[in-house]
C-alpha cells in the first residue's frame, strides 16, 4: 500500500538560507564549477571556504546559498547539487525528533502542513526504501 505524499519542493529557496553546513568534496566541486564553466580553482575561491576538511559553500549578507539565484530562486548548479541538498527534508533530525520536523514543517512549505510526523518516516521509506540519510563528512 502506498502511503500519502508528504514532501514536494516549492523552489522557494527557504533551504537555501543559513551559514555554513553545505559540504561538498572534491569531485562535486569539479561538477559545480564544470556547470559554471569555471576551473574548480576559480570555482572554490569565488564560492567556497574550507571547513572539517571539506569545501564548504560561503553564502551571502541575507544568509543564502551562493548557488541560490536570488532572480529566478533556483539553484545554479542544480544538476550537480550537493548530497545535502539533494537530500532534503530528510535529514536525521527530521525523522528522529517530532520537534525538529515540526520546526522544519512550519518553515518548508514543500512539507505538507498536514503531514504527521509518522507520515513522513513512512514516505521516507517508500520513498527512499529506507535508507538512512547519508553521512556528509
Amino acid at each position: 500500500m502506498s502511503v500519502r505524499k508528504v514532501f514536494e519542493c516549492r523552489q522557494c529557496g527557504t533551504c537555501c538560507r543559513g551559514r555554513g553546513g553545505i559540504f561538498l568534496n572534491l569531485g562535486q566541486a569539479k561538477e559545480a564549477a564544470a556547470l559554471l564553466g569555471l576551473s574548480v580553482e576559480e570555482f572554490s575561491a569565488r564560492f567556497t571556504e574550507p571547513q572539517y576538511g571539506l569545501l564548504s559553500i560561503r553564502t551571502d549578507d541575507e544568509g543564502y546559498c551562493l548557488m541560490h539565484d536570488r532572480e529566478t530562486g533556483l539553484c545554479r548548479i542544480h544538476q550537480a547539487k550537493p548530497p545535502m541538498c539533494r537530500d532534503w527534508p530528510f535529514f536525521h533530525g527530521l525523522l528522529q525528533d517530532r520537534e525538529v520536523f515540526e520546526e522544519a514543517k512550519a518553515a518548508c512549505p514543500g512539507i505538507d502542513p498536514e503531514a504527521s510526523w509518522e507520515e513522513f518516516k513512512a514516505w521516507h521509506g517508500e520513498k527512499i526504501g529506507g535508507r538512512p540519510p547519508q553521512s556528509y563528512f
